[in-house]
């Protein structure tokens, strides 16, 4: 059922435009729910895509802060359809073009005013952001002088794209709309040529492999027409798809796992694909993108103590818990009549706060009941509103840039107890004693202005003021915010005439938050989402890397997550945060010992020579051999410095392998003895410079880089434990950091086994159909909902 709600927001500049627009609205059937001046609300006449607003952009919203905050607030559920003359807006600067605008088409205000805003509110959801998309990108195409690094890239993606161009010019009968269309399938179609081109350019490569592989099944044909095995000679052909840059690891895992599991598969490409693999298991993996192909929009989310789990406010008026391993729904609580547009979870998660589109706030639990507060939010266009529970949950306050609201959580119901307003907010909260601080600025200076019972008790001086894009958050008594330079820092109340600088310095903040009391997480532009640790003051490294430009932000426990694009991406980053001693597991034990009784290749002594060169007596067959494992290729650089001393000491006869590029700078720091597994040894390295490698020796004299980390602190690695599960690293620091053990490199069910161990993401049709039902099945792969393109509820 289409939605037929139409918002018309102009200023006094664009009265013309407006009143034309107006004109139409109702000459269509439209009627006028609702003028407050700025704001014109119609129920229209005519079917619609979607809850859709219009919004006249002028030079004022680039100019005016509050515009500018007004076109940002847009409910994500609602189309944006600007319209204006847009000629001094810097369009690729978010300072200047709201975000919600900055990458659609303006309309301008000329003859075909009205047949460009209804041609806009009638193209379907799924080909609108489509078209506009291609449109910025044809754009470019056209500034570049045709230029084939502005054309999209992908055989299949700009043949389904050409397909539903050419669909919609079959349904336009306008015949500007369909030039407009004609010129986006020209765009797409040289795209499709050059991806075609490319394609061909590779070909005799592909075809190489593809001829080894034929050369092999018919071998396999000829000697057993019946095996199974024939039907993985459907799936070899996925190391001609894969393309890791561009891909989640643990998508890249998989492909690289139904490779190596593929009997087809040439020897060679096994070896090179089973290296690939321990690199990918080596990285953090995501979780599922939860809202993906969900029928409504996603419009605010909270990250829980479980990184398992996030809530979302969703357009069809519910909270929705989502299991962020199956990409699902478990929890789906009605709160509203209308879309909510915010939400917020206490401290226990076991209450929860939402605003509905027409500015009712909500409380309740889970199971509820829930109750509304008689009185509606006067927080403009709510876009831009946050909420956050006092540490009893018994308080609740929402503040955006201007107002500060305070509401009170009873046994009887919901009431506003004190609304504030300020000249300019960066944060509001309940501070541990239960007073509300509010960060305020006041022209150039900022103040921490305390409340109770809606009176100011008390304001605090601030050592820098907040940077406005990211504002501050608080956590118990703590503030963390980015001054105007950019460098963050935590502000205790009560030590006021304190502040913790954190040694980052960050481009383009645009949010920050508290995981835990240890650990706080910010998103730059720039730089993406990090970890800092600011009690040792390290930053812990990126997250969420392949998660589009964040929209929303949230942090609690060891789960981080992101909203973009519609969607949630969240990441489990415990595997990332440092241990103490006390904090290992019982079973940990000091790694630690010379000697195996393995087969194979069996290492007798492990350590280090020159500092930096790995020395290992071997058993190799049943003869005894000396080899040298040179992890950053020293010794060949001593030929060309025409250095002896990097060469003092080496026996006269030995193995050495070159190929084993371990890649530290440093020293060795530690060798730790060996670890015997079915058919192979691995000895554990550290050094210096915080790397830790496992190297891994197997099949007679082979060996490889099993596991490795390096440690944020980049301090020396000076022990290493051991448990069931993983090492845990020591630092010169005493600080502990967790490693994966590496998989038994002999052993398919082992590889199978860890593989789908830290897999926490369900998958799309498009790598199922790329991988064999015997991969899928044995890695016990999750469908997501909707995978096949419909829309699911």
């Amino acid at each position: 059922m289409a939605f037929r709600t139409v918002w018309l927001v102009a200023d006094s500049s664009q009265e013309k435009s407006a009143a034309e627009i107006s004109e139409w609205l109702l000459e269509n059937g439209g009627k006028v729910a609702k003028n407050d001046g700025l704001l014109t609300v119609y129920r229209s006449g005519f079917p619609l895509a979607q809850d859709s607003a219009i919004i006249l952009i002028c030079d004022q919203a680039t100019e005016s802060k509050s515009w500018y905050q007004a076109a940002n607030s847009v409910p994500l559920d609602m189309r944006v359809v600007p319209v204006g003359s847009i000629e001094k807006a810097a369009y690729n600067d978010p300072k200047v073009v709201p975000r919600r605008v900055a990458e659609v088409n303006f309309i301008r205000p000329d003859e075909r005013l009205l047949e460009n805003v209804n041609n806009a509110l009638v193209t379907p959801a799924d080909f609108y952001e489509t078209r506009n998309s291609l449109m910025v990108s044809a754009a470019s195409w056209e500034a570049s002088g045709h230029s084939t690094d502005t054309l999209l890239e992908g055989m299949t993606k700009t043949s389904k794209l050409l397909k539903r161009i050419r669909e919609q010019r079959a349904v336009n009968a306008d015949p500007f709309f369909d030039d407009q269309l004609a010129y986006l399938e020209e765009y797409v179609s040289q795209s499709r040529t050059f991806a075609i081109r490319s394609f061909l350019k590779h070909l005799p490569g592909y075809l190489k492999t593809a001829a080894g592989l034929v050369v092999t099944a018919l071998a396999i044909v000829a000697i057993c027409m019946a095996l199974p095995i024939l039907d993985r000679a459907a799936y070899s052909y996925v190391m001609l798809a894969r393309d890791a840059s561009s891909q989640l690891a643990s998508i890249s895992a998989i492909k690289a796992l139904d490779g190596i599991s593929n009997p087809l598969m040439p020897a060679s490409t096994k070896s090179q694909l089973l290296e690939e693999l321990v690199t990918y298991l080596d990285m953090d993996w995501c979780n599922t993108p939860v809202g993906a192909g969900y029928r409504w929009a996603l419009n605010d989310f909270t990250a829980t103590g479980s990184p398992q789990y996030v809530w979302s406010a969703d357009g069809d008026g519910a909270l929705a818990r989502w299991d962020t391993h199956t990409g699902a729904i478990v929890d789906h609580v009605a709160v509203s009549e209308r879309l909510l547009v915010h939400c917020a979870v206490s401290e226990d998660e076991q209450t929860l706060a939402a605003i509905d589109g027409d500015g009712r706030v909500f409380v309740g639990h889970p199971d509820g009941p829930w109750v509304r507060c008689p009185d509606t939010t006067q927080l403009a266009f709510l876009g831009d509103a946050r909420l956050s529970f006092s540490a009893d949950a018994r308080s609740l306050v929402v503040y955006d840039s201007k107002t500060v609201e305070c509401y009170s959580v009873e046994q009887d119901g919901l009431r506003q107890a004190s609304a504030l307003t300020f000249d300019g907010v960066a944060c509001a909260g309940f501070l541990d004693s239960g007073q509300l601080l509010v960060v305020a600025k006041e022209d150039a200076n900022a103040a921490a202005l305390l409340f109770a019972d809606g009176k100011e008790v008390s304001k605090l001086a601030l050592p820098r003021v907040p940077y406005d894009a990211c504002g501050a958050v608080l956590r118990g008594n703590q503030l963390l915010y980015a001054d105007e330079a950019g460098t963050l820092l935590l502000w205790d109340v009560s030590k006021p005439e304190e502040a913790t600088y954190l040694g980052v310095t960050l481009q383009n903040p645009m949010f920050l938050a508290f995981l835990d009391d240890d650990t706080i997480a910010y998103h730059d532009r720039n730089a993406g989402t990090h970890l800092v640790d600011v009690v040792h003051r390290l930053d812990l490294g990126p997250c969420l890397t392949m998660a589009p430009l964040a929209d929303q932000f949230s942090a609690k426990g060891s789960s981080v997550a992101v909203m973009a694009n519609g969607k949630v991406f969240s990441q489990d980053v415990s595997n990332m945060l440092p241990r103490s001693e006390g904090e290992l597991p019982a079973s940990a034990t000091l790694f630690e010992g010379t000697s195996s009784t393995g087969t194979g290749a069996v290492v007798l002594e492990a350590k280090a020579q020159n500092d930096y060169l790995l020395n290992l007596r071997m058993l190799i067959e049943g003869e005894e051999e000396l080899v040298i494992v040179d992890g950053s290729r020293r010794t060949l650089s001593a030929q060309t410095v025409n250095d002896p001393a990097l060469n003092e000491g080496m026996p006269q006869n030995y193995g050495l392998f070159q190929t084993l590029q371990m890649g530290f700078n440093g020293t060795i720091t530690l060798v730790a003895a060996t670890r015997q597994a079915e058919g192979a040894d691995a000895v554990c390295v550290g050094t210096s410079d915080g790397h830790f490698f496992e190297v891994s020796f197997y099949n007679v004299g082979k060996a490889m880089i099993s596991a490795s980390r390096r440690v944020p602190s980049h301090a020396a690695i000076t022990g290493v434990y051991l448990t069931d599960e993983c090492y845990y690293l020591r630092d010169a620091n005493g600080l502990l950091w967790r490693c994966r053990c590496g998989c038994l490199t002999n052993d398919m069910n082992d590889l199978f086994a860890e593989t789908s161990e830290k897999l926490t993401q369900a998958v799309g049709d498009d790598l199922l159909e790329l991988i064999s039902d015997t991969t899928a099945e044995k890695l016990g792969l999750v469908r997501i909902p909707g995978a096949d393109g419909k829309v699911w509820e």
